[in-house]
């Protein structure tokens, strides 16, 4: 005689498949959970980052206006029959023009020098706690009636902070 089996339903192997499916999900469901807010964090500094230097920038092409309608104003006083050349009155005038110019635009610090024959004007203005906007001018004649009195030399994002190196991991060490 034959025994009968008696029908088993084997529900272990199913049961931790099953398991292990579910917990893979819920991992891998909260791993896109904490990327996205990182990455939503990240988007929204970013933005503010943008947002003030763009402010600055404006703030920059303001004051290079107010400085070339000043000088323009020099260049044409300088077109009249008078011996004095537009650098030579920009060698006068610059100086006080710069100073007001720069109160007036709130401008923190500047600069101006003169490289061979042409006056050079550099400042700065500071868009977050570590970072400015470099600005440096070379002042010469427009080429046009209305044109720029000025060149523009560099326009560049720097570092304001100070940098402190973290030497606390020995990598290299010296043999005895």
């Amino acid at each position: 005689m034959k025994k009968k089996k008696n029908a088993m339903i084997n529900t272990g192997l199913p049961s931790l498949l099953v398991i292990f499916v579910v917990l893979c999900l819920v991992t891998f469901a909260a791993l896109s959970y904490v990327s996205a807010v990182r990455d939503h964090n990240t988007a929204e500094k970013t933005a503010v980052r943008t947002a003030h230097y763009y402010e600055t920038d404006l703030s920059a092409h303001r004051h290079l206006d107010n400085l070339n309608e000043a000088l323009l104003s020099m260049y044409r006083q300088c077109q009249t029959p008078k011996e004095t050349s537009f650098y030579d009155a920009c060698q006068k005038e610059l100086p006080g023009l710069i100073k007001d110019l720069a109160s007036q635009d709130e401008i923190p610090e500047y600069a101006l020098s003169r490289t061979q024959d042409a006056p050079s004007y550099t400042f700065y203005e500071t868009f977050q706690d570590s970072q400015a906007l470099l600005v440096e001018v070379t002042i010469c004649p427009p080429l046009a009636p209305d044109g720029d009195c000025y060149r523009i030399e560099k326009w560049q994002i720097i570092s304001t902070a100070q940098w402190n190196p973290d030497n606390s991991l020995p990598v290299l060490q010296e043999a005895p």
